[in-house]
């Protein structure tokens, strides 16, 4: 379970306590000041303001999948 999402599909981390040139496991992590979501699939959100997160990623015009991460472990039908 330790790579449920392959690396590869990874391409950048975003934290608003990210320090210049700080990278997680090789990708780079920036702040959502400077993040650029500009041919980005998706974005999977992994912190308790998620809901702040998605609202701010709809006003900065991101249109894509935004699941929060816990979801990504739930069946399909929602375990009903």
């Amino acid at each position: 379970m330790r790579y449920w999402l392959p690396r590869e599909k990874v391409v950048l981390a975003v934290d608003s306590n990210a320090a210049p040139g700080q990278l997680l496991w090789e990708i780079p992590v920036v702040s959502p000041q400077t993040a650029s979501f500009d041919g980005i699939d998706m974005v999977v959100i992994c912190t308790g303001a998620h809901l702040d997160v998605s609202k701010e990623l709809r006003n900065r015009g991101y249109e894509g999948p935004a699941p929060y991460v816990y979801a990504l472990f739930l069946p399909e039908d929602g375990g009903i």
